[in-house]
């Protein structure tokens, strides 16, 4: 049997306090949720100063007051290093529209980040909508994709950007890229590594050379931007190296991959979570 293989990684779009400080607000899961599943509210702050910082941190639920606290701390943070805090809290009596702040003070100056969630009641977890779904940039198999593949080859970035704003018109808030490379070789039948890697990027990527032959420009990027627009979320996929090849060449080439997507993308307020895109066989 085959299993998708999800590895996600949280990771803060950083937002910049001041030039040498940055924040973020992340909410596990985004977007809305009923009042049967528990909220992981994470903030974080990365120190890029040259030296250790001290902040004062709180998470508020709608009110900056008292009885909407939902954790204060102190934390110390060295130059160039960064620190997360989290409080998981339920949702039973948090049935509505509200607003989680993340509060940041420092050096006699005050920040906040904000996200929305929306909590339903059900007698069940789920909310009983699709509220994401895959987008593949082009398709891994002709086969498969044959009624379409050379279609979305055509579409611009302009093109990409609508189909995230109609997905949102559908309340289809999460986006996976499948994969951001395009390479088709299978674990134990190829000689590939880092240096000779000769898959193809889908955006323009500076560690290989290789493109897939698309009219947009950069798709990756277009569809980050009108995600930030739509108040969405992006699940980026970390792929393809090889089908089913978790060997540490494998590990080292997804994490190259992945600092460059930071580097490139990781402005974004969209960008969400790294998505492994190789698959498991298991078998049973």
């Amino acid at each position: 049997m085959k299993y998708i293989f999800l590895v996600l990684f949280s990771l803060f779009s950083l937002v910049s306090l001041q030039a040498e400080n940055k924040v973020s607000l992340t909410l596990i899961p985004p977007g809305k949720i009923t009042n049967k599943v528990d909220l992981d509210i994470r903030g974080g702050i990365v120190n890029e100063s040259a030296s250790q910082q001290t902040y004062q941190v709180a998470l508020y639920w709608n009110k900056e007051n008292k009885d909407a606290l939902l954790y204060e701390t102190v934390v110390t943070i060295p130059a160039g290093k960064a620190e997360t805090v989290k409080v998981v809290i339920p949702t039973k009596d948090r049935v509505g529209k509200n607003k989680v702040i993340f509060k940041v003070a420092n050096e006699g100056k005050a920040y906040r980040k904000t996200k929305d969630i929306e909590v339903i009641e059900s007698d069940i977890r789920s909310i009983q909508q699709i509220s994401g779904a895959w987008t593949g940039i082009y398709h891994w198999s002709e086969i498969e994709g044959k009624h379409w593949n050379q279609d979305i080859k055509k579409m611009t970035d302009d093109q990409w950007r609508e189909l995230i704003r109609s997905m949102n018109k559908l309340e289809m808030n999460m986006v996976v890229i499948q994969e951001v490379f395009r390479n088709e070789e299978y674990v134990g039948k190829h000689t590939t590594n880092v240096d000779n890697y000769v898959g193809k990027a889908f955006y323009p990527s500076k560690l290989y050379p290789g493109r897939m032959e698309l009219t947009a420009k950069d798709p990756i990027e277009a569809i980050l931007t009108e995600a930030d627009k739509q108040g969405m979320n992006v699940l980026m996929g970390v792929g393809m190296f090889a089908w089913f090849d978790f060997t540490p060449e494998s590990l080292e080439w997804h994490k190259r991959v992945a600092k460059e997507l930071w580097d490139m993308y990781g402005h974004h307020e969209s960008f969400y979570a790294f998505y492994v895109s190789e698959e498991r066989r298991r078998s049973g």
